[in-house]
């Protein structure tokens, strides 16, 4: 086969690997709580991430501000009034877990048994 052969199924298995994965849910939007600003938040940060970057962090709502200020500053196209609303959305789903007190010891009796 000629050089230009394995070039024009190089060409070929590019263009259907691209297809394929263009197919398959990239950003895993569906992993992100139903909320008004769901919308806001997919539309600014999966055209950068995976949506598992924000689903597999929990960061404090200053925090989560914070990071939103640092990704207009990179370059994320983001609106003045759709700021606020994407810092409030991960501030409110993607918190730190609140730790659960641990469960009271049993008191101890030295009453005789029965």
């Amino acid at each position: 086969m000629r050089s230009g052969h394995w070039v024009g199924l190089g060409i070929i298995a590019v263009g259907l690997l691209a297809a394929a994965s263009a197919a398959l849910p990239q950003d895993h939007a569906e992993l992100l709580p139903e909320d008004p600003a769901k919308a806001t938040v997919v539309a600014a940060c999966t055209a950068c991430h995976d949506a598992t970057e924000i689903t597999t962090r929990r960061m404090s709502p200053d925090r989560w501000d914070q990071i939103v200020s640092k990704m207009i500053d990179l370059g994320a196209e983001v609106g003045d009034k759709e700021r606020p609303q994407i810092a409030a959305y991960l501030g409110k789903y993607f918190a730190p877990k609140p730790v659960e007190a641990p469960a009271p010891a049993p008191v101890a009796t030295n009453a005789p048994a029965p």
